[in-house]
């Protein structure tokens, strides 16, 4: 980068601010050196790619024997050390080592960086999150899938070095900063929270606030539950091709039609297995308890469409509209019946059209249902305006973030903005 600096500042590189002393600037272990064998419940830490985030270190413990660690002790980290990400996204990623991790050492793709005591550390780690310079070191990003900024260009990093002094108010300055912008993520954070619980309360109340007067019934005895197809060496697409659901494509309370794969069908199978509007599909198997039933109804979006055998298909009967049933599954209490079902001694959460069959709803007269489905997309439609400000204000604290450094680096960074400016 050839960015005019303010009087007295200078470019450097990474490597010409490092310490005076041997690999100061280093990677961590790779191979046999360090595998899931030498993991430990606890003891020494060691720093991985998941704890280096986009300028703050992210606690995610993982150790190894104290043996190990002093196996490997060339490779350790000292509180205020820089962490660099050589390897995924918003490359070069850095954070600094706060004062409880140590003792611990780096992982592969993982470069620490000693910087030598001239240099306030949080200033450089301010630096490296620079957009221009992410800018400029983006040609150097080496593969797609696992994009890798290797070793040396981290070395060859190019920041702006401020006097000492000036390094001191520049942090003093960003911090401040960045602590008024972290009471905005907090108030947003506790907003989606709140809003969450009302969603809950919301659904529980539309469907149980007539519980002890409104029936409630199993769900095998006013709809259809049944299984799907399972994929098989013989099922691929070749004569009688027809669009095949997966897990993949069911989300909670939407479909993702983005990529349908195609199976083949039998003589016959098509009027068994075909998809009808209005039929809600469920994820019969997950190792989350909070992803186990996740459904989503079928809108007839594509012609002769079916589904595989993960995805259990529940068509409501004569007494239950289809959106009601949609609504009513994915009510609180209506979860934890499924997760009380699906629960197994092996960790995997399961179902099947018998457990389904067996989950017990209110179902109330037709109109009435069509009430409580319209009184119920009136208020989601208020939640969710709420969130979406939520999430433009979380949008806004982004750009507000980059615009502190981008001012931060050439001298011009002024008062905090106050909280409300934003929200």
């Amino acid at each position: 980068m050839t960015d005019k600096l303010p009087p007295g500042w200078e470019w450097v590189q990474l490597q010409d601010i490092a310490a005076a002393e041997p690999r100061a600037i280093t990677d961590g272990p790779f191979g046999s050196n360090l595998k899931t064998a030498h993991y430990t419940d606890d003891g020494p830490r060691v720093i991985r790619l998941q704890n280096i985030g986009d300028g703050v270190f992210k606690p995610e413990d993982t150790h190894i024997s104290q043996e190990h660690y002093e196996l490997l002790e060339r490779h350790a980290v000292r509180a205020g050390d820089l962490i660099v990400a050589s390897l995924g996204e918003a490359l070069p990623r850095a954070c600094l080592v706060p004062d409880w991790v140590p003792p611990a050492i780096v992982k592969a793709d993982c470069i620490r960086v000693r910087l030598h005591s001239g240099v306030n550390a949080a200033y450089v780690n301010y630096a490296l999150q620079l957009p221009r310079l992410r800018q400029a070191t983006a040609a150097n990003i080496k593969g797609v899938g696992r994009p890798r900024l290797g070793m040396q260009r981290i070395k060859e990093l190019s920041i702006p070095l401020a006097p000492r002094a000036e390094q001191d108010r520049i942090v003093a300055a960003i911090d401040e900063h960045f602590s008024r912008l972290d009471q905005v993520v907090g108030a947003i954070a506790r907003a989606h929270r709140r809003m969450d619980t009302l969603r809950s309360v919301i659904m529980d109340r539309a469907f149980y606030f007539q519980e002890g007067t409104a029936p409630v019934v199993a769900i095998g005895d006013v709809a259809e539950v049944s299984g799907g197809i399972q994929k098989q060496p013989r099922r691929r697409p070749r004569d009688n091709r027809y669009p095949f659901l997966r897990v993949a494509n069911v989300g909670r309370g939407q479909l993702d039609l983005t990529e349908v794969h195609e199976v083949e069908l039998f003589e016959g199978e098509i009027d068994r297995f075909r998809l009808k509007q209005g039929d809600l599909l469920v994820v019969e198997g997950n190792g989350s308890v909070n992803q186990i039933g996740r459904a989503a109804l079928w809108g007839g979006e594509l012609d002769d469409c079916v589904n595989q055998n993960h995805l259990i298909r529940v068509r409501p009967g004569d007494e239950l509209l289809p959106e009601y049933l949609a609504l009513c599954w994915n009510a609180p209490r209506t979860a934890q019946q499924v997760r009380e079902i699906a629960s197994s001694t092996s960790g995997l959460y399961t179902l099947s059209t018998r457990k389904i069959k067996s989950i017990r709803i209110p179902v109330i007269p037709l109109q009435e249902q069509q009430a409580v489905v319209n009184w119920l997309e009136l208020h989601s439609r208020s939640v969710e305006a709420t969130q979406a400000a939520a999430m433009d204000a979380n949008g806004r604290v982004s750009v507000i973030r980059r615009a502190v450094l981008a001012q931060a680096f050439v001298d011009q960074l002024t008062m905090p903005c106050q909280v409300d400016e934003i929200i």
